[in-house]
């Protein structure tokens, strides 16, 4: 009966080291899952991270890709305004030179008009004598006032372009 007994016993601590392994392997198991799952949610984390810093890389250079061409569309608006600018500039030069040769036309015109030979009348009868003749002014003002309209008008087209 001793021996049973001490076979019992030895039984008995041999189950309860059994269960003691299963239950130290199964929270080793669990630990070792865990880690694993610390391993998996580390390794996305940095997953993450990194699509985050190329997904800003990629933003900063297509902002910076925008900024330049922003510059180069302003830079070829501004040439373009310049150009357009020296063009009325030029129209308005070539207008003032054209009404200043018309002007000239006109008052080459009314010079021969005026010296055209005229024969002398008679005074009429119960005058002494006519009247001494009017002379005319020149008008030569005017084209440099329409050219310095047109000079302007141009100026202001170009800063409202601008």
């Amino acid at each position: 009966a001793k021996m049973q007994a001490e076979q019992e016993m030895i039984a008995a601590q041999e189950a309860s080291k059994q269960a003691q392994a299963e239950q130290e392997l199964a929270a080793v198991q669990e630990a070792a899952k865990q880690a694993q799952a610390e391993k998996e949610l580390e390794e996305a984390r940095q997953q993450a991270e990194k699509e985050l810093e190329e997904a800003k890389l990629q933003a900063e250079k297509e902002l910076e890709d925008a900024r330049q061409q922003a510059e180069k569309e302003l830079e070829e608006a501004k040439h373009q305004a310049e150009q357009e600018m020296i063009a009325a500039q030029e129209a308005a030069k070539q207008a003032q030179a054209e009404l200043e040769l018309e002007e000239q036309k006109r008052l080459a015109e009314i010079e021969e008009s005026t010296e055209k030979f005229v024969p002398d009348l008679p005074p009429p009868q119960g005058s002494e004598s006519l009247p001494p003749p009017v002379e005319q002014q020149s008008i030569g003002k005017l084209p440099i006032i329409i050219g310095g309209g047109l000079v302007i008008a141009a100026g202001l087209a170009a800063v409202f372009l601008i």
